[in-house]
């Protein structure tokens, strides 16, 4: 899987024009998502941000891969940011990859919003932290 995956994660960053955060680099190249993730949450505001799905590049169905995310919803989500995450009502969470300061957060982005609108809710200040915040609902 190694292989093929560093081509898929180069071949998205040429495509897209970002460059991945190291950590998440390292999350896609060893992460098989299950199709159905037990009912979780972002403990730090678990009425508001639960994690359907994290995007992976693997042999998983096409839903969960992110480049296939990316072909359909790359249009509308933010400039320089990957989605890595969906909630149950097709939200996402973003990975910021731009060079700014902010480089490697992570924040929920409602897809419910008036064109160029792309305000965000900050989550976690790395995709490590934003997966340490990942947990069941109680």
């Amino acid at each position: 899987m190694g292989d093929r995956t560093a081509a898929r994660i180069e071949e998205l960053e040429a495509r897209w024009g970002v460059s991945l955060p190291a950590d998440y680099r390292a999350f896609l190249l060893g992460h098989n998502e299950p199709q159905r993730r037990r009912d979780e949450v972002v403990t730090s505001n678990p009425d508001y941000w639960g994690v359907a799905n994290l995007f992976e590049l693997g042999e998983g169905p096409a839903y969960l891969q992110l480049d296939e995310v990316l072909r359909l919803v790359g249009d509308v989500v933010p400039p320089m940011t990957v989605p890595v995450a969906a909630d149950e009502g097709g939200n996402f969470f973003m990975l910021d990859c731009s060079p700014n300061g902010s480089r490697g957060s992570v924040a929920w982005w409602d897809h419910e919003r008036e064109p160029g609108d792309d305000s965000m809710d900050l989550v976690a200040p790395s995709f490590t932290a934003f997966r340490a915040l990942i947990g069941p609902e109680d």
